[in-house]
């Protein structure tokens, strides 16, 4: 095999697996003359890239560097038989886990066919013992949740009954605080009353004191100029 045999689009043959020629020459991985492949199917090592160099683009994995004497070029008949031969290889691995799936089953099967009617009735029992004891329990708690309902309401109409007390309550001392306001006016008033009349009175009787007093001034004027002449 030569340089000139290989091509890009060549089909040619590795130990991995075929696949189509997509690069040939030099490398900065590494000295040489290098094939790059794609491969048919994902069993490659990368998608074409090595060490951050794109040299050919493919999917993941379906990427293969390898030198020139370690590929070997094949024509289209030997194509066909290798791929033939490789559909073959996965009809029968997918008929062998069809089968391994079957066996599987009918292994479930048996397995479900070899419980006996014994077993069968107690884990019946046990379903129906399990039901039971949660229903009961779903019963009492319903029973708790009615009692505590009709205390909340019990409680709730006590309150009500307390409020419309509290509220009559309040309109009576509403009521009588009016009335306390208007007694205490009216003995504002009559105080005032009183206190007037009582200013008036002890007016008068200033004046009163004040005339007598002026009466007797004069009298003693008197008396003192009768002594005085009865003195001479």
């Amino acid at each position: 095999m030569n340089d000139q045999e290989i091509y890009v689009g060549s089909r040619v043959k590795h130990k991995t697996g075929i696949g189509t020629v997509k690069f040939v020459g030099e490398t900065q991985f590494q000295n040489g003359i290098w094939v790059g492949v794609e491969l048919d199917k994902p069993i490659g090592k990368n998608n074409g890239e090595v060490q951050g160099v794109k040299y050919f683009q493919c999917e993941e994995q379906h990427g293969l560097f390898a030198k020139l004497d370690k590929v070997e070029l094949i024509n289209s008949e030997e194509d066909s038989d290798i791929s033939n031969e490789n559909d073959e290889h996965d009809r029968l691995a997918s008929s062998s886990f069809v089968h391994e799936l079957q066996q599987r089953h009918q292994e479930e099967l048996e397995n479900i066919r070899q419980m006996t009617r014994e077993e069968l009735q107690e884990d019946i029992y046990a379903l129906k013992q399990m039901y039971e004891t949660k229903i009961l329990a779903f019963k009492h708690r319903t029973e708790e949740l009615e009692t505590l309902t009709e205390a909340k309401t019990d409680t709730l109409k006590l309150l009500e009954k307390s409020v419309r007390n509290l509220s009559a309550s309040s309109q009576e001392l509403h009521m009588q605080l009016e009335e306390s306001k208007t007694a205490t006016k009216d003995m504002q008033d009559a105080h005032a009353t009183a206190l007037a009349e009582v200013e008036q009175k002890l007016a008068v009787a200033e004046e009163k004191v004040a005339l007598s007093a002026k009466e007797g001034g004069e009298e003693m004027t008197q008396l003192q100029a009768q002594l005085e002449h009865a003195q001479k």
